[in-house]
Formats: C-alpha cells, sequence, structure tokens
C-alpha cells in the first residue's frame, strides 16, 4: 500500500517523506518503488542507504529483482545506484531518490 501511494503522489509532489518505524518493510518498498519507476517513468533511481552494511544486505536481497529487470529490458544497472551519500551519481535530468534506513541524516 505504501509503496502505491507514494508511486502515486509522485505524480503531483516533487518531494515526499514517508517515515517506517523499524522492520516495517522499507527494503521491500524501495525496491517495489524501484521497480516501478523503471517500468512506468523514464527516471533513473538513486537508492542512498545510512551504511555499506545495509546497501550490501539489499544488493544481495535484490539480485533477482536486478536480473529480472535486467533482462527484461529496463536497464536496472545503468539506471540504478545504490549509495551510501545523498549525492547523485546519475548525471540524468531526472532521478527518483530514495532514502532508506536515514535516522541520522
Amino acid at each position: 500500500m505504501t509503496t502505491a501511494l507514494a508511486f502515486w503522489n509522485s505524480k503531483d509532489y516533487r518531494a515526499q517523506i514517508w517515515v517506517v518505524p523499524a522492520s516495517g518493510g522499507k527494503s521491500r518498498i524501495h525496491a517495489a518503488l524501484t521497480y516501478l519507476f523503471l517500468t512506468k517513468t523514464d527516471y533513473n533511481v538513486a537508492v542512498a542507504f545510512q551504511d555499506e552494511g545495509l546497501m550490501n544486505a539489499d544488493t544481495e536481497r535484490n539480485k533477482e529483482l536486478m536480473t529480472f529487470c535486467n533482462k527484461g529490458g529496463l536497464e536496472w544497472d545503468r539506471r540504478v545506484s545504490y549509495q551510501t551519500n545523498l549525492n547523485r551519481k546519475n548525471n540524468a535530468k531526472t532521478t527518483m531518490l530514495i532514502i532508506d534506513e536515514s535516522d541520522e541524516r
């Protein structure tokens, strides 16, 4: 539900803040949002993590989704960046920035 609402709202709002409690499914939400943005827009997606441990865990968790998207022509490897800072790595005009586990940011 959170993923669908966040995606739907992106049509009207440039910025959104969604607070998800611990163990509330942030990793699943950002993976689903990434997939939606890859399939429904031409946006690049940058996902910012609090630290490398969380980033590496989600990279491992999402390997099948990444492979599925690449094989389906969605270009995950080109359009999605996982990072531990808030700098945009993609030099695209339009980028969706998802911040996961950013309690200290």
